[in-house]
């Protein structure tokens, strides 16, 4: 069993300067993915934080 370090795997004299180079140069050899981006919807409308029952406001605060 040898000392190794975890770069020792990937063949890297020095380390990468971030995580996100880190993984880019591990996955780099396999290639890229093209994505389908889906189609933009309309935007929902906002919810209504109104609350007219008094009764349920009521019931909110007693707990």
């Amino acid at each position: 069993m040898t000392n190794s370090k975890p770069n020792d795997d990937v063949g890297e004299d020095n380390p990468p300067a971030n995580l996100a180079s880190a993984i880019r140069a591990r996955f780099a050899p396999l290639g890229g993915v093209d994505l389908e981006i889906p189609p933009r919807e309309p935007m929902r409308d906002p919810p209504d934080f109104e609350c007219d029952d008094r009764s349920m406001l009521n019931e909110s605060r007693s707990n």
